[in-house]
């Protein structure tokens, strides 16, 4: 399975201040994942209130294993509070 290469949908909440999404990018970046798109939605209700925020992340084709190895990268920053989903993306 640590083979397969695919590209990646991944949720994450994290605390919203400047310069969360460089480090995250920067943090998946030394694990050799190459990003097609970054969106950050509205976080509206309590969430929004107390400085949270949600960012969505598709990455372009890795590795099961860097993405794994990632993620593990990803949970360790203190600005990340919680890894929502990781699914993966077939086709295009």
């Amino acid at each position: 399975m640590s083979e397969v290469v695919t590209r990646y949908y991944l949720r994450t909440r994290v605390v919203d201040r400047p310069g969360v999404i460089g480090k995250m990018a920067t943090s998946l970046g030394a694990h050799g994942i190459s990003l097609t798109s970054i969106f950050q939605p509205k976080y509206e209700g309590e969430a929004e209130s107390i400085g949270m925020a949600e960012i969505v992340w598709i990455t372009h084709l890795v590795k099961e294993a860097q993405i794994q190895a990632a993620l593990l990268a990803l949970a360790e920053l203190e600005e990340v509070v919680e890894i929502s989903n990781m699914i993966r993306v077939e086709g295009d």
